[in-house]
């Protein structure tokens, strides 16, 4: 399992340079997942999640990643991973 690294809120130089980029990656990868919730396809979700873990994120974006990932791999709730998504 790889790990989703934290920054820290502070850096506030840094979180406002990456900050646009991000949001419009986190987004499309968000839009992956959820595509790949409803088709129940854990493959595709897996690879977005990876994907995801690549990058630094905010406390809050990797607890709502963590809680998805739980979702899927503890229990297989696709519905529920969507709909966490629909409300990130």
């Amino acid at each position: 399992m790889k790990t989703i690294f934290i920054v820290d809120d502070n850096d506030t130089d840094l979180m406002m340079a990456k900050t646009a980029l991000d949001k419009v990656y986190l987004t499309k990868q968000l839009l992956i997942i959820k595509a790949a919730c409803e088709d129940y396809n854990d493959k595709d979700v897996y690879a977005a999640i990876d994907c995801l873990t690549e990058k630094t994120w905010k406390p809050k974006t990797v607890n709502t990643l963590e809680n998805i990932r739980d979702k899927l791999f503890l229990y297989s709730d696709f519905e529920e991973a969507a709909a966490m998504i629909g409300g990130f």
